[in-house]
């Protein structure tokens, strides 16, 4: 039987949220609103004219292109920074959610963080409410939703009587609890939403409102319901070509065709939704009619076509990862592959889906964290009482050496002899004990020597990553919107020249500092596991490098602390680095295996090889022999001219 899952269908996008709300209902009537205010930005005008301007062109551009609102909310943070504290939080606020629409958490965080600190100097419950309610949808994108929640009960607090305000936030809860199965809680919230708007005349809020209760109709199979929804979204697409109103008609058209097995109908809706979402620049909804867009050839029997596309889908989920979006499809593209044959790709694929399914909530990643705090602080204590142990052991033992010649040289002279020999055997074999005891504490020491010196380089890693990210990172992108801000008409061709050449070199240098701190702390070690992590840094270095390097795993991954898993993906990272930089070769192959007794890992080249006695003296295979001792594991080496084997070896309770 044909399996396409069209069930719920979907359409509780999240909602971009600005300052201030000040939409026209006619497109035509914004676009030369657009025009006017341009025009006056070309007067000599004064700095808080031209913020009001700018900050107006911004909002006007939010219901047509989310690029044209980033670009002139930069403009009105340069003019504002100095002359009014309430623009400057609400264009940081505009930016950040632009950035987030983008599915640009880390920059949409570092903006959002920025609006607050401008509230602390100019409080506005408004401004403050919308900030909330963004920060909200952000920790929502990472599954966070003990504080999504509190968030939006934030905004809501600020402006609970203000019908204007508060009904975007009524409107993001009843997404959140729809999309986390709280149905009869979400349609509470969203029937709120839709009488504050309509009270409110918000056209925005009320649209997005709408269109989502013809959604829960058409989930419901309420038809009738769908149908008097419907209308309306018809009627404002209709009437002034609002792109989000018309991307709402036709993803729901597509989804009550797809209820209806109009297949071939359902597909040219969801295609006409992907084009707007794509003028658009909203990124979760080209994803979602992408994903959408595949199930429909698949279920017009273009299988092939339906394969192809969802590796489309995958492409935007490499750059713009999102879990919800990842949980619903990854499975049924395995499906898909399956039934094609391509049982590789749908194995790998399901791999995928497995790590969305096991990954824990951000709540979990924090409680991670402070035990691994808790645990770096007692290893730090455990090794200095066992120095001190040592210390104290051979002092006792010292003592009472000494007490046993002293007993040895007062005793009778017939006896001596005999006590003699005694002593001998007896401090021949207590300083044997001493020995092993001494040996057994530095290895006790060593171990602990080991897990800290792994621990403590990983805890400074992800400092520097958290330093290089969000406070150099930051500098560079603050510094580049305020010359991106600059005025170049007023100044000389060559000057002008020199700014575009300075913004590309910041481009660049934003670029590394980002791919430093992603090395140096990788995402996809922190939010899947172990072979995704592999996965995905083999595949980074595959396409920036002329080498071709598979991966390959068998058996079922053990439970790995943070500490291990990290400590086995820095050894596939330092390897792959030699590899690249002195070997030479042109194939590489991981394998990760696991049994019963031990998990194995192999990493082969056919690179020109290596003397193993000289290299094994470099900081690189030091590392990692460090880091193989950490694991109480083994490591064997082998290498000729055609090529180079590293097995690691580690047994099952490591």
């Amino acid at each position: 039987m044909l399996q396409t899952n069209l069930k719920k269908p979907h359409l509780f996008s999240k909602l971009l949220v600005f300052v201030l709300l000040l939409f026209n209902t006619n497109l035509s009537a914004q676009k030369k609103q657009i025009d006017s205010l341009k025009q006056l930005l070309l007067l000599e005008i004064s700095d808080s004219a031209k913020v009001d301007n700018l900050m107006s062109i911004s909002r006007l551009y939010q219901s047509i292109n989310i690029d044209s609102v980033l670009k002139y909310s930069k403009k009105t943070a340069v003019f504002s920074e100095s002359t009014n504290g309430y623009r400057l939080a609400e264009a940081y606020n505009n930016m950040g959610a632009c950035h987030f629409y983008q599915a640009n958490l880390d920059s949409a965080n570092y903006y959002y963080q920025g609006a607050l600190d401008a509230l602390d100097k100019n409080n506005d419950s408004i401004i403050k409410s919308f900030v909330y309610c963004n920060m909200a949808l952000m920790y929502g994108n990472l599954l966070d939703k003990e504080k999504e929640i509190a968030y939006y009960l934030k905004a809501i607090s600020q402006v609970e009587s203000n019908d204007k305000e508060v009904c975007t936030i009524y409107y993001n809860l009843s997404r959140t609890y729809m999309n986390s199965g709280f149905e009869e809680k979400g349609l509470e919230y969203l029937i709120k939403a839709y009488e504050s708007s309509k009270k409110s005349k918000t056209e925005i809020v009320f649209d997005y409102a709408t269109s989502n209760l013809a959604s829960y109709a058409l989930d419901n199979s309420d038809i009738e319901m769908f149908h008097e929804y419907m209308q309306r979204v018809d009627s404002l697409c209709a009437l002034d070509g609002n792109p989000s109103s018309c991307y709402s008609l036709n993803y729901l058209n597509g989804s009550y065709h797809a209820e209806q097995r109009q297949f071939e109908n359902a597909l040219e809706n969801y295609r006409k939704a992907n084009t707007i979402a794509k003028e658009m620049s909203f990124v979760e909804d080209i994803m979602e009619t992408t994903a959408m867009i595949a199930r429909m050839e698949y279920a017009l029997g273009k299988k092939r076509k339906a394969v192809k596309t969802f590796a489309v889908f995958d492409s935007l989920y490499q750059f713009h990862p999102d879990p919800t979006l990842g949980m619903k499809n990854f499975n049924l593209w395995a499906e898909y592959e399956a039934s094609l044959g391509n049982y590789n790709t749908a194995y790998n694929v399901r791999l995928k889906w497995e790590a969305l399914k096991d990954s824990v909530l951000a709540k979990e990643k924090r409680e991670i964290l402070i035990d691994s705090e808790k645990k770096y602080e007692t290893e730090k204590k455990e090794r200095a009482i066992a120095e001190q142990q040592v210390t104290i052991k051979e002092q006792e033992l010292d003592l009472a050496q000494k007490q046993r010649q002293i007993a040895i040289w007062v005793g009778l002279g017939g006896i001596l002899a005999l006590l003699l020999g005694a002593s001998f055997w007896t401090n021949k074999e207590r300083q044997k004990r001493k020995e092993q005891e001494i040996v057994s504490l530095k290895s006790r020491q060593e171990v602990v020597r080991l897990e800290a010196l792994v621990s403590g380089e990983e805890k400074e890693r992800v400092r520097l990553a958290q330093d290089l990210h969000d406070g150099i990172n930051g500098d560079l992108s603050v510094i580049k919107f305020k010359i991106d801000g600059v005025d170049k008409r007023k100044l000389p061709k060559v000057t002008h020249e020199g700014l575009d050449q300075a913004l590309k070199m910041l481009d660049n240098a934003i670029d590394q500092v980002r791919r430093i701190s992603h090395n140096l702390a990788p995402p996809s070690l922190q939010n899947f596991n172990l072979t995704e992590a592999i996965k995905q840094y083999a595949s980074k270095m595959q396409s920036t490098h002329s080498v071709q390097i598979d991966f390959e795993t068998f058996g079922d991954m053990p439970h790995f602390s943070s500490d291990q898993a990290t400590a086995l993906y820095r050894i596939v990272q330092e390897l792959l680095n030699n590899i690249i930089k002195h070997a030479e070769a042109k194939e590489t192959l991981i394998q990760l295996n696991h049994t019963e007794e031990h998990t194995e890992l192999v990493i082969e080249d056919d690179g020109k090889g290596f003397d193993t006695k000289i290299s094994k003296n470099g900081i690189g295979l030091q590392n990692i022999a460090s880091r193989v001792a950490f694991l109480k594991g083994n490591l064997n080496i082998e290498s000729s001219g055609e090529g180079s084997t590293f097995t690691i070896t580690l047994p099952k309770n490591s």
